[in-house]
């Protein structure tokens, strides 16, 4: 689907997609496709990118090309609905300070108080303002105070060059950061691992890794990382490290 924006900036274009039929050839604004749904009905392989044409809901075709393995100004919808599945009416551990609160009239945004580890509430999905972090998360503060995070969840359709950041695991944690150990939280802090490391540790500290590998029944699985690092983890517990 098309991100949405802010009511000031709905003048503008999506200046990478083009309305097909129109003559001369048109930029759709955001005030005419904002949150409009579509569906991707080609690909014509150009190089390492691809020339892809969209259909919408209302008949109107438009054309785009990828840049760095994305469509700039478009959020996968299954983003929005896994939140919805997985993360609506949830309570989090929040990994950061402050939250954001957006005020139309002024166009101006303002932080919303959250402290470190405190538990965040998630209210409301939406789409996000830009195709680096696609789903917005509606949180309430133990102050009952209303804002939002943007979030990168699952790397669909995000430049290859920031596919690993504003990602789910630096913002929230689904146990009580708290209890961790100083030691675990200085290693996730300088971006290092240990042995007995939990997997969700180890995401905040290293990111996603590039590909999970997991046999049928058995009881360990191994992350893949660039530049030969191999994790194996058993029961969620991170229990050796390889170099290749």
């Amino acid at each position: 689907m098309f991100h949405e924006k802010p009511f000031p900036l709905q003048k503008f274009h999506y200046l990478n997609i083009v309305k097909k039929g129109s003559e001369p050839a048109k930029h759709p604004s955001y005030q005419e496709c904002s949150g409009k749904k579509v569906i991707v009905s080609g690909l014509i392989s150009k190089g390492e990118e691809f020339i892809v044409t969209l259909n919408s809901e209302d008949g109107s075709i438009y054309e785009t090309a990828t840049l760095n393995g994305s469509i700039d100004g478009l959020i996968p919808l299954k983003d929005i609905q896994m939140a919805e599945k997985y993360l609506l009416n949830t309570s989090l551990w929040y990994l950061k300070e402050n939250i954001l609160d957006y005020n139309n009239k002024k166009g101006e945004y303002s932080p919303v108080y959250a402290a470190r580890y405190s538990t965040l509430k998630v209210i409301a999905v939406k789409p996000g303002w830009n195709t680096n972090s696609p789903v917005r998360l509606i949180l309430e503060t133990p102050y009952q105070e209303e804002g939002f995070v943007d979030i990168n969840l699952s790397g669909t359709n995000v430049p290859e060059t920031v596919r690993n950041k504003n990602r789910f695991s630096k913002f929230f944690s689904r146990g009580n950061p708290a209890r961790w150990s100083v030691q675990i939280k200085e290693l996730i802090a300088n971006h290092m691992i240990k042995k007995d490391m939990t997997s969700e540790q180890v995401r905040m500290s290293w990111g996603s890794p590039a590909e999970i590998l997991k046999e049928a029944n058995a009881p360990t699985e191994k992350w893949m990382y660039p530049y030969g690092d191999i994790l194996i983890f058993e029961k969620d517990i991170l229990m050796e490290k390889i170099k290749q």
